[in-house]
């Protein structure tokens, strides 16, 4: 999620009718082996949590190594590390100086490899995911190329710092590269919402040019780093999936590169007791397979295409239902059937031999209360790739 672990998504769901679904079932001799563990050339077999890079002196709650262990002990092998490196975000990692320069001296790259080696220590693998950076947080790295420099930067120091680490296998470049933050135009929020927006010809190579930052920052690694995983997002709102009915590949000629999304359809369950949520008096859906399969089906429809179209790893950065949707009902007593949906998009997660990241093992409205937590047993064997039943009544 964008730039705090309490934000609500903001686009509700993707328009229903986009694309008819037809399940990529080719997909599984490229990646994806049910009951396998972690295999780095696989990414089908990732499967873990989102943790965030909080673990310099707060007087808030700091990472430590039992957020790990907790997250090894469920059954993942991966987690995706948050970091945050925009000075705007309340809470940040130091990358930057005043100016927006990378400091040579790197506080934040220190806390980035504490985190590595608690996940080390636990047995698991690391996604380094750039959640935020200087000039996202209101949008003005859509507009100024100074903030595209310092990422690139930023980038090339990470993979300087870790070439070779075999607890770091993949990059995750740009968290919710989200262009309505900028834009602030209604008109191009609803076009996106309905599938029917397309990046205007004129961003060529501006600061608006997603795939031409993307492929600089990917050119800066390679020179460091010839192989590591290199994840892009869908650009466009915020990581919503129907960012692929517009999104195009960069450089296919790269076999380590994987695309990938986040998965709150329909947010009026998955986001339920979220502080925005209730901030703007939105109500909460209770989840019925039989009829609300579809709206996950057609949502990640331009997902199964791109895949489909170009025969490139997908992966699933976040996904997640909170405790209200978990354990309560709506104002006419049906109870909300969030694990159902959890059971539903996790399976069709493994059937599809995409990798994937819960969001998440650290806010206590999202993180599984106990090993008896329907989320935590779901999750338990999911990550082993196989079939999930018993929670959809």
């Amino acid at each position: 999620m964008k730039n705090t672990f309490f934000k609500i998504i903001t686009a509700v769901t993707v328009c229903f009718s986009v694309i008819a679904v037809t399940p990529f079932k080719s997909a599984a001799v490229m990646y994806g082996h049910p009951g396998a563990s972690f295999v780095l050339e696989d990414p089908g077999t990732w499967r873990g949590v989102n943790l965030p890079l909080f673990v310099h002196k707060s007087d808030e709650k700091n990472l430590s190594q039992a957020e790990f262990d907790y997250a090894a002990e469920a059954g993942a092998n991966i987690i995706r590390l948050c970091v945050f490196a925009d000075p705007k975000y309340r809470r940040f990692s130091k990358f930057t100086d005043e100016n927006n320069k990378v400091l040579n001296e790197n506080p934040g790259l220190e806390d980035i490899s504490v985190a590595v080696e608690m996940a080390h220590k636990a047995g698991l693998k690391v996604i380094v995911d750039m959640h935020t950076m200087p000039g996202a947080t209101d949008g003005e790295i859509w507009g100024k190329a100074e903030y595209w420099e310092t990422l690139r930067t930023l980038w090339k120091r990470v993979a300087e710092k870790f070439k070779g680490n075999p607890t770091v296998v993949a990059y995750d470049l740009m968290n919710e590269p989200n262009i309505t933050v900028y834009l602030k135009d209604a008109g191009v929020n609803r076009s996106m919402f309905q599938g029917a927006w397309s990046p205007p010809s004129d961003w060529k190579d501006s600061p608006r040019d997603y795939n031409s930052q993307m492929k600089n920052i990917m050119e800066d690694i390679r020179d460091v780093d010839a192989d590591r995983w290199l994840i892009i997002e869908g650009f466009g709102m915020l990581g919503n999936p129907v960012n692929y009915n517009w999104m195009k590949p960069i450089n296919l000629s790269d076999k380590h590169v994987i695309y990938s999304f986040h998965m709150y359809v329909p947010t009026n369950l998955t986001n339920i007791g979220v502080k925005e949520f209730k901030e703007r008096n939105l109500v909460g859906e209770a989840f019925d397979k039989s009829s609300d399969t579809r709206k996950i089906d057609n949502a990640l429809a331009p997902v199964l295409a791109f895949q489909k179209k170009y025969k490139v790893p997908i992966f699933v950065g976040e996904f997640g239902v909170t405790n209200d949707a978990i354990f309560n009902s709506d104002a006419n007593g049906h109870p909300y059937n969030g694990a159902c949906w959890l059971n539903v998009v996790v399976n069709k997660f493994n059937e599809y031999k995409w990798g994937w990241t819960f969001w998440d093992f650290w806010v206590d409205i999202r993180k599984p209360k106990s090993k008896e937590d329907p989320r935590y047993l779901i999750l338990n064997k999911a990550f082993t790739g196989e079939m999930v039943d018993g929670y959809c009544k």
